[in-house]
């Protein structure tokens, strides 16, 4: 009802990245603020989250899936654990799918120049299912991270993963342009 509200008092928007920043009950909290109480509780976590992140590309008005892993950067790099999706597989493939169907991206985080959200085991499962869109977002909150980390590991990523087009968005126009690999060295 939340996100309803604002895009209907937000003025005609080109793009929409839909991301989820918070848990639901029990944590009932920011990302960012909550504090597990061990590995266990986290790992519980991840299922909730993705059970929100479910429901907004059930909703739909998004172009693009934001921070689809966004918990393991805080689980594992603020509090330590070592969490991965992997015993969400079946959660996480069931979500890329309805993306797929929808015609929907997800963004590939370049996370501040730590480990990328997603991995690359989640991008591979994505493009397996037939998805094409991904965009890149440095999640910069100040200017000096604009672009962090995205000319080589991120390129590299996209071209192991098969990607050679890429394109411009904006202002409700799509400029397709071919990615030039050969100017990064890989």
């Amino acid at each position: 009802a939340w996100a309803e509200r604002q895009l209907e008092l937000a003025p005609a928007l080109d793009f929409v990245i839909g991301s989820i920043h918070s848990l639901p009950p029990p944590a009932d909290s920011n990302l960012a603020l909550y504090a597990p109480a061990d590995e266990e509780d986290a790992r519980a976590r991840l299922g909730d989250y993705l059970s929100r992140i479910e429901r907004m590309v059930r909703w739909g008005k998004i172009q693009v899936v934001g921070h689809l892993t966004l918990p393991l950067r805080y689980f594992n790099g603020r509090r330590g654990f070592r969490l991965t999706f992997d015993e969400y597989q079946g959660e996480l493939e069931r979500i890329l799918r309805l993306v797929v169907e929808k015609g929907l991206g997800i963004e590939l985080n370049t996370n501040h120049g730590d480990m990328p959200l997603p991995d690359e085991k989640w991008l591979r499962m994505y493009r397996r299912l037939g998805g094409e869109i991904i965009t890149l977002g440095s999640d910069a909150h100040r200017t000096g991270g604009v672009g962090c980390a995205i000319a080589y590991p991120v390129a590299k990523k996209l071209h192991n993963l098969g990607c050679t087009v890429h394109s411009v968005v904006g202002f409700r126009s799509r400029d397709l342009v071919i990615l030039e690999l050969s100017l990064i060295h890989i």
